[in-house]
């Protein structure tokens, strides 16, 4: 590199910067300058002999010509350009915010001092308390209350600890990593789970600290080695001196970290992980999802089963063993006799297995036998929710004798409707790690009313049968059949046959769903399509629409470009193509089954899952070869949820025009659309599963109605069912005295999370959808939400709830990942810190915990190097070439070159020299 260069890109200016590019050394120059000194003595010599008749100022001119033609040749050959000089030195802090970091890894000596100090602090309050009510009544109470309930819901309540990720955050404000970062580099800042988030703060937040307040554990999966990648590619080019990522090194999803470990080496990006977490796994017994139904009938009998789980089986006292004590001795070295500490005391090797986690021992608990008494208790709802004192309905014991899961089953008869919150509990031993997750809840309702279901067919179709024939056979629906096509006096597997479809409201009003197999909409008048619209989007009423080739797909009968069934169109949640001609054909057929791509929002349906045990869910739809053909459209509507899609290569790249399963909120109810009449195909992998979903999907559909309380308004989700971490849709409808849509701009939600916490969402009303709201709830806590909605001038309430679980990816390895977080390390020339208080000790109290550490585990051979922020080294700036500039420059050499030489050769002939 040149002199001049080397000294610039060595200090901390910037700006732009000149240089040659041919000259990367001084002595680089020696060889242009000695050919141009040649060629100038050259033509000097020639010149003189040639022009020696001519006047010395046409030997000068002729000269400097030919002079500035080599010149413009050197400059040329040197290669000129201009370096912009960008940015600061980088660090990026990847923190980890999945359902995993929302355990808690107190120590018996940990959970002492904090249940102390919160006995002294609700002795305080309760005092406090006293004097208030005498003083200012109930008012400051209440909101005493609600202070304490939002410290619990941020993980920062007293009475179980900080959980990992709370923990994680209190050490950053106590160590003030961030400002101490800020001090020599640019702190880029990001959150994760299964995607990352960026928690950069603006200008008018000086603390960049202040961004970390409202982060919460619900992330539904880890992808550690998506994260990297993407951090990679967003800071390419950027001066980025290192990566600290703080998590517990669950990764549970997305691919794998080589990819992003070869990118990191080799731009020498550094990664320096930070782990949380136990690496072993302490005795707890958890209580999972309840598997119940929906819906029950009055006397009828019904099973609630619920799997109870038992992990791990340390005792918390063997993390307090001593050193020189036999388990760490083992716990010094790995199963190959090597030694754990690595190269300067930095990178320790933990396990010789890098995707096995640390769990020992993982299956052998060091508890004798034990007997969980598990309950079942109820309770009766009213529209203000849990009205009732909870009732001991029954009790079972199991006995655990090792890690694994048992099912419970309780059968239950209830005498009359009514509904219910089930409530299940298990009375763990002291040894219990975590209480947390010791009861679940359900809510069944017992109904003395049954689905009325109204099949609408244009030719007797295999899912049109099957379908018929399950519903006939379901004590719990009835089912009657509309079939343009049939003779009078045919024999159907139905309640009743009707001879036209409703035309009515009050005849509409009398069904929950509506199946349609292809139907040809023009059989229908203006009325019968104007009650068909109103029961939907007023009555909550639930559609179903399958795609077919008989009237669907014809392009010269069809319905789909029909003038004057604009309502039809607007009831499915696909976009269909314009009519070309008679010889399009929009229904793909193959001999070829292709596979169904399901979307995350198909993956979390839980209409299209078989089972509640999601890996036999999975395991179905991987062994199901898929559809032969699908009907393609032009996309999904803005308001629609694509959940699956066909695999099919006519798709040419978008999915939407395969959708082969849609589903969307229209008003009050809803729709779902098949874009394939081959649903029936299910049952060749499995009966069972086929009318599983098919019996789910007629419940997911008609909610709408069953739950319907009152003409004036509804209230409905999405889902019944979600994941931590995900959002719920809410929509409601709101009509006046007369019945007639209510069309303020907003109307108040109020949502009463399960720590008890009550707050007021607004609905916004659906431009498209008078007296139609919705709202978007996000779900960051585990348990039971409910919703309730008073309608506009009455006291009338509706309230809906709704469940939340945490991802069972998220459960299934609840420790720390050392051997993955030691990979990070050691390959990508970073170190690997066990806790966060070895990469960085604490310079201050917590406002919330004082000097408790959160990360005390027994470790051998700490680590003794220097601190975190002093590993990270300054990197310098980027140097960005300003092509503009240097293609300006050489046009304008080759245009001075050209100019030159042409100026020469026109002298040199009007001076007789040629």
């Amino acid at each position: 590199m040149n002199t001049f260069w080397a000294q610039i890109s060595s200090s901390e200016t910037t700006g732009t910067l000149f240089q040659w590019a041919r000259i990367q050394e001084n002595s680089d120059w020696f060889l242009p300058v000695l050919v141009v000194v040649l060629l100038f003595a050259y033509f000097f010599r020639r010149y003189r002999i040639d022009a020696a008749e001519l006047k010395s100022w046409q030997q000068i001119i002729l000269l400097v010509l030919r002079s500035a033609s080599v010149f413009c040749l050197l400059v040329y050959y040197l290669h000129p350009q201009w370096i912009s000089l960008v940015g600061n030195s980088r660090v990026a802090v990847l923190i980890d915010s999945s359902a995993s970091m929302g355990n808690h890894d107190l120590l018996p000596i940990q959970q002492e001092i904090l249940e102390n100090s919160e006995e002294n602090k609700n002795g305080e309050e309760n005092k406090d308390k006293e004097e208030n009510k005498s003083k200012e009544g109930n008012e400051e109470n209440e909101e005493n209350r609600k202070n304490a309930q939002n410290e619990n819901e941020n993980g920062n309540g007293n009475s179980v600890g900080p959980t990992r990720l709370g923990a994680v955050l209190d050490w950053i404000e106590r160590s003030e990593l961030l400002n101490r970062l800020a001090e020599k580099h640019e702190v880029i800042l990001y959150s994760f789970d299964s995607t990352l988030q960026s928690k950069n703060h603006q200008p008018d937040q000086p603390d960049p600290s202040n961004n970390l307040n409202n982060l919460k554990p619900n992330g539904d999966s880890t992808a550690i080695g998506d994260t990297l990648f993407e951090i990679l590619q967003r800071e390419r080019g950027q001066p980025l001196a290192g990566i600290i990522l703080l998590t517990d090194g669950g990764q549970n999803t997305g691919r794998e970290i080589d990819i992003p470990l070869e990118t990191a080496q080799r731009l020498k990006i550094p990664i320096y992980p930070i782990g949380v977490g136990r690496t072993r796994q302490p005795l707890n017994f958890r209580v999972g999802n309840p598997d119940t139904p929906d819906r029950a009938f009055p006397g009828d009998p019904f099973l609630v089963k619920i799997p109870i789980e038992m992990v791990g089986g340390e005792k918390d006292t063997e993390y307090l063993k001593n050193s020189g004590n036999e388990e760490n001795d083992e716990n010094s070295e790995n199963e190959n006799g090597e030694n754990e500490i690595g190269e300067d005391n930095r990178n320790r090797n933990v396990n010789k297995n890098e995707n096995e986690r640390t769990t020992s021992p993982a299956t052998t608990p060091t508890t004798s036998p034990i007997t969980l008494p598990v309950e079942l208790w109820s309770q009766s709802l009213t529209l203000e929710g849990a009205s009732a004192v909870p009732t001991k309905i029954d009790e079972k014991q199991i006995r655990f004798s090792g890690n694994g899961t048992i099912e419970t089953v309780f059968e239950v008869r209830i005498a009359e409707p009514d509904k219910l919150r089930f409530t299940i509990k298990i009375v763990p031993p002291n040894e219990d790690h975590f209480s947390a997750d010791n009861q679940q809840q359900t809510d069944i309702e017992i109904v003395d009313r049954k689905d009325r279901v109204l099949l609408f067919a244009s030719a007797p179709s295999r899912d049109y049968q099957f379908l018929c024939s399950q519903i006939y056979r379901d004590k719990s629906m009835l089912v009657d059949v509309y079939l343009p096509w049939a003779r009078p006096g045919i024999s159907q597997n139905a309640d009743k046959i009707l001879e036209q479809f409703p035309s009515t409201r009050t005849e509409m009003a009398e069904y929950n769903i509506v199946v349609a197999f292809d139907p040809n909409w023009r059989e229908l008048s203006d009325e019968q399509i104007d009650v068909l619209e109103f029961w939907v989007a007023r009555q909550g009423g639930g559609l179903i629409l399958f795609a077919g080739t008989i009237h669907q797909a014809d392009t010269v009968t069809g319905w789909i470009t029909e003038m004057g069934l604009d309502k039809i169109r607007a009831l499915y949640p696909v976009e269909f193509l314009a009519k070309q001609s008679a010889f399009d054909h929009r229904y793909h057929g193959d001999t070829q089954a292709w596979a169904l791509k399901f979307s995350r929002a198909g993956e979390d349906a839980d209409f299209l899952k078989p089972t509640d045990n999601p890996t036999e869910s999975r395991a179905f739809w991987n062994k199901f070869p898929g559809f032969y053909g699908f009907f393609a459209v032009k996309g999904v509507k803005l308001t629609a949820t694509l959940l699956a899609a066909s695999g099919s290569p006519e798709t040419l790249g978008r999915a939407e025009s395969g959708a082969l399963i849609v589903e969307q909120f229209y008003g009050a109810g809803r729709v779902i659309y098949f874009g394939s009449s081959e649903l029936w195909r299910l049952r060749r992998v499995d009966e069972k599963a086929y009318e599983q979903i098919a019996a789910k999907m007629l419940r997911y559909v008609g909610q709408g109605r069953l739950q319907r309380e009152s003409d004036r308004g509804s209230l409905a989700a999405d889902k019944q069912r979600y994941s931590l971490g995900s959002i719920a849709q809410l929509r409601i409808t709101a009509n006046d005295a007369q019945l007639n849509p209510i069309t303020s701009p907003t109307v108040p939600v109020d949502i009463l999370s399960p720590s008890g916490t009550l707050r007021t969402v607004e609905g916004k009303l659906d431009p498209n959808m008078p007296g139609t709201f919705q709202t978007l709830l996000p779900l960051t806590e585990e348990g039971t939400w409910s919703v309730q909605f008073t309608i506009p001038g009455t006291e009338e309430r509706i309230t809906r709830t709704v469940q939340v679980r945490m991802s069972d990816l998220e459960r299934e390895l609840p420790n720390r990942n050392e051997p993955l977080l030691l990979k990070l390390a050691t390959q990508s020339g970073g170190i690997y810190f066990r806790s966060p208080n070895e990469a960085l000790p604490p310079v201050k109290e917590s406002p919330l915990y004082g000097n408790i550490d959160f990360f005390t585990e027994t470790q051998n051979n700490p680590y003794s190097g220097p601190p975190i922020t002093e590993l990270l080294k300054i990197r310098s700036q980027r140097a960005v070439p300003n092509t503009v500039a240097e293609e300006k420059i050489l046009h304008w050499l080759l245009l001075g070159l050209c100019s030159t030489l042409i100026m020469e050769w026109t002298l040199r002939r009007l001076m007789k020299l040629l």
